[in-house]
């Protein structure tokens, strides 16, 4: 492939999860492995048990990931909730970087990557790198309280960190004044208490799972190569 495959920090989630065999099937290979006769049936059972474990066939998700990179078709999505989150972004930086106890900051404008990964992060601070998100509404800033630090947030971050060389990153959900768009009526959050506007999360950078990333890119790039290969033998031509 002419394009090298690289992830995306916001996108990262969707090429991991779990490959090979479940912990049952693992204790399943074990305890068949040291059985010093097995049926017929057994047999197989471990054959195709290892056959499994030396070939790990990647998720749903991250395959059909890897068909809309590769086929670059990835659909722009509209809706009021990110036109809001464009809106707001500068007052929801200035109101993070406040909140934090940072005083001031700017929207960072950098693009790094590296060989395994591409992404721009929101506010780099002195010691941490920070990703924020507008809340639409009171619920939804309640919803991210109650889920916590979501894996796809989570996986954005370590992302951040690695590409920064921060040790910390923190993921930031404020309220802000909703403006008046076609999507809807201006909404005012000012009247409420400025600690009731917003809740935030933080990450460490722990190197074990950034290898554990790296490693799935890796994967990833050699699934591309063979789904390319299949694309190229048979685009444009009659199939049997």
């Amino acid at each position: 492939m002419e394009k090298l495959f690289r992830i995306r920090a916001s996108q990262c989630s969707k090429i991991m999860g779990r490959i090979g065999l479940t912990d049952k099937q693992l204790e399943t290979l074990v305890e068949l492995r040291n059985k010093p006769k097995r049926t017929p049936i057994q047999e197989s059972t471990m054959q195709d048990l290892i056959i499994k474990f030396d070939n790990p066939k990647l998720p749903d998700t991250c395959t059909t990931y890897l068909k809309e990179w590769y086929a670059n078709d990835q659909e722009e999505i509209r809706s009021k909730y990110l036109d809001k989150g464009i809106a707001v972004e500068d007052d929801l930086i200035d109101f993070a970087a406040e909140q934090l106890g940072y005083g001031m900051a700017e929207k960072n404008k950098i693009r790094l990557s590296d060989e395994y990964f591409d992404g721009e992060c929101d506010i780099e601070f002195p010691d941490a790198i920070c990703d924020v998100k507008a809340a639409w509404n009171r619920k939804t800033l309640h919803d991210r309280v109650d889920e916590g630090l979501s894996i796809e947030h989570e996986y954005q971050l370590r992302v951040y960190m690695h590409l920064w060389r921060k040790n910390k990153g923190i993921l930031f959900t404020g309220l802000m004044n909703t403006p008046e768009t076609d999507w809807t009526p201006e909404i005012v959050f000012d009247d409420m208490p400025v600690e009731s506007r917003w809740v935030a999360y933080t990450a460490h950078h722990d190197p074990l799972i950034i290898k554990e990333i790296q490693d799935r890119v890796i994967l990833c790039r050699k699934w591309l190569t063979e789904y390319d290969i299949k694309m190229k033998s048979k685009l444009g031509k009659i199939n049997p």
